[in-house]
């Protein structure tokens, strides 16, 4: 297709992130899922944590996603808003889960090679 430009946006998903992120109000608390933190305490570059998911036990961690290149004109919220909306795209779960669907389906993929084809046929 002539005058056909595609944009790219590449950006990484940290899951091991060692941020614990609380709510104060009277009572000190896990943050809602939808909860986004792009500002205080991530760096001046595009990037931000997002909580994704409930959790009820324990505390919850917020997945720090990072921007590493991007020529697209997709807004920040408009981004951010992707990625939230894919966690309730994963279709062996009702609810959201804790990292976006496609990084889900990426883990389970590299999981099922890892155990056939280690293994002889």
């Amino acid at each position: 297709m002539s005058g056909y430009s595609p944009r790219l946006t590449f950006l990484t998903a940290n899951k091991g992130s060692k941020q614990k992120i609380f709510m104060q109000s009277r009572i000190i608390s896990n943050p809602g899922y939808g909860t986004l933190i792009n500002n205080k305490i991530v760096s001046k570059y595009y990037d931000f944590y997002l909580v994704s998911q409930h959790c009820n036990r324990g505390t919850v961690k917020p997945i720090h996603y990072k921007v590493l290149y991007t020529d697209s004109k997709i807004e920040e919220g408009v981004l951010q808003e992707l990625i939230y909306c894919q966690s309730f795209n994963y279709m062996n779960w009702s609810g959201s889960v804790r990292v976006p669907s496609v990084l889900q389906y990426a883990t389970k993929l590299s999981g099922f090679v890892a155990d056939y084809i280690a293994r002889s046929p």
